[in-house]
């Protein structure tokens, strides 16, 4: 799991965005994101906001968010690790 770092989800960047520059740049495929159950909340207002989900695939134009965790395959010599 990679951490989405802040500067592409603050400028503004789509899961297909992100997609397509993981896999050209680093071979990286990405299956999904890993997302807290309320971003807007805090988890001191609302200890369940602290739980996350997966959206598997989401749409290209899904937008990213800071707190935005991505689930990966990297493959390396024609092979999935």
């Amino acid at each position: 799991m990679v951490v989405v770092q802040e500067s592409a989800a603050e400028a503004g960047l789509s899961y297909g965005e992100l997609f397509a520059y993981a896999l050209r740049s680093y071979g990286i495929l990405l299956i999904g994101l890993y997302r807290f159950r309320d971003a807007l909340t805090s988890v001191t207002q609302d200890p369940a906001s602290g739980k996350r989900y997966v959206i598997t695939n989401p749409p290209d134009d899904f937008p990213v968010l800071t707190s935005d965790k991505v689930h990966s395959a990297q493959m390396e010599l024609g092979h999935i690790l």
